[in-house]
This record gives C-alpha cells, sequence and structure tokens, in this order.
C-alpha cells in the first residue's frame, strides 16, 4: 500500500522510505529529517516530499510523478534521482545542486530557486516544464534539450547537451547565455535584449559549438579556429574588408 502521514515526521538520521503498491505522500507538513532523505515507489506511483530545512537527496526513484518542496535550505544530492514521469522541485532558500550524472527525468522537470542558483546533471534528454532560477542557471544534460514552459534566470545561464530547442520568446536567461552542444535554436531575451538582438550585445551570448541560433540569427562558435590572413602590399581594400568580416564571424 501508500504510505501518508497526520503529522511531522522528525528524524535525527537518514530516513528511507518505499511503497510496492501505492503513493509515497509525505507532504502534509514540513519534514524535518538531519540525514539523506531515500525515497522510492513501484507500480506507477507518486511521491511527494516537503521539507524544512536543508535536503539532501541519499536517492529517489519514482515510477510515476515527482513534487519536492524545501523551505529554509538548500537541496543536493549523494545518490541519482529516476523519475518515470515529470518531476517539480522547489526551494526558498539556498541553492539547487542536483549533478548527479544518473539523473532521469521522464517527463517534463519544473524548477524554482527563489533566492538561489540551479545546477541540474542528467544521463539523457532533459524536458524543461518551468525554470523560475534566482541567479545562476547551469545545465549539463546527455541528450536534447526542450521545453513546454519557460525558463526565468536572474543570473547566468550556462546550457551543455545535444540538440537544444528552447525557442520559446518567453525566456529570459538573464545577463548571459553559454552554449555547448551539437546547436539548436533559442529564443528569448539576453541582457535585457530580445530576441536577434541580444547577439548585438558583446558577450550576451556564446556558444562553443557550431549549429546554434537566438532569435532567428546565427550564434558564432567561439570553437571555430581563426581564420589564417597573409595581408601583403597588393592586398586590396575589399580584400581586407572580407578578411575582417570573417574574422568577425569566426
Amino acid at each position: 500500500g501508500g504510505i501518508n502521514q497526520t503529522g511531522l515526521l522528525t528524524v535525527n538520521g537518514n530516513l528511507n522510505a518505499s511503497t510496492t503498491g501505492g503513493p509515497l505522500g509525505l507532504s502534509s507538513y514540513n519534514n524535518v529529517v538531519a540525514g539523506s532523505v531515500s525515497l522510492a515507489t513501484s507500480g506507477g506511483s507518486n511521491i511527494a516530499w516537503n521539507q524544512s530545512g536543508p535536503l539532501l537527496v541519499g536517492s529517489i526513484d519514482s515510477s510515476g510523478t515527482l513534487n519536492v518542496s524545501v523551505t529554509g535550505g538548500a537541496v543536493s544530492q549523494v545518490g541519482a534521482i529516476t523519475t518515470v514521469g515529470g518531476a517539480t522541485i522547489s526551494n526558498d532558500t539556498g541553492n539547487i545542486t542536483l549533478t548527479n550524472a544518473s539523473n532521469a527525468f521522464g517527463g517534463a522537470l519544473n524548477l524554482t530557486a527563489t533566492s538561489g542558483s540551479a545546477s541540474i546533471t542528467t544521463a539523457g534528454a532533459l524536458q524543461v516544464g518551468a525554470f523560475d532560477v534566482a541567479n545562476n542557471l547551469t545545465v549539463v544534460a546527455g541528450g536534447s534539450v526542450t521545453q513546454s514552459g519557460i525558463i526565468t534566470v536572474g543570473g547566468a545561464t550556462s546550457l551543455s547537451g545535444g540538440t537544444m530547442t528552447l525557442a520559446n520568446a518567453g525566456n529570459d536567461f538573464g545577463a548571459t547565455l553559454a552554449l555547448a552542444g551539437t546547436g539548436g535554436a533559442l529564443n528569448g531575451t539576453v541582457a535585457s535584449a530580445a530576441g536577434s538582438t541580444a547577439l548585438a550585445v558583446p558577450g550576451a551570448v556564446t556558444a562553443l559549438g557550431a549549429g546554434f541560433t537566438f532569435g532567428g540569427a546565427a550564434v558564432p562558435n567561439s570553437a571555430a579556429p581563426a581564420p589564417v590572413v597573409t595581408v601583403t602590399e597588393t592586398t586590396t581594400n575589399q580584400q581586407i574588408a572580407q578578411v575582417i568580416a570573417a574574422i568577425l564571424a569566426s
């Protein structure tokens, strides 16, 4: 059967809770766990967990969806988070640091860091539901990165992965956007400039890799080798202008 609660759960050490035939619903109170929290379900059942104070994830394996809410502390992990369905993770204080390379979210990931930064690593593809991060956002995905909601970042954004399709014009990537991967189409606002106009702001959008566009315009590949140019006395002004254009485009 499932697990639910009618009172506050306080644990001085680690907590391990699992079900084999029902949901794991420990979200009626802001539970307090001094050590790590490990949760698991089977049979398509969901997990819901609320905590007061920092949350250290031991491991989470949800056969359905995952909903985690933390008040008064950061979120970190020592073991992987895997879900068959979507996941919602939020906190109101500190950072969300979920950088285990084995993390796998089967559905959209919704993320809220009200006063901190967020770092997410996944083994495979990542579908962004809605990201609302007060400070910096770092994403390292082992596959493609897509979205069904809007990304809002207060600081700097760094995205690395496979092909990225983050073309919602409502995205706000904050002060700077650094891209790395196999290319993709992105849109939104960077450094308070919307769409392709963000590319005109020096250093606002950078890419380590070819094939990225922002607001429909190509993002220069900073990993491309600088062109080798030989200028002689017979070089014309037109040729020099072409050389300068090639350097700027590299």
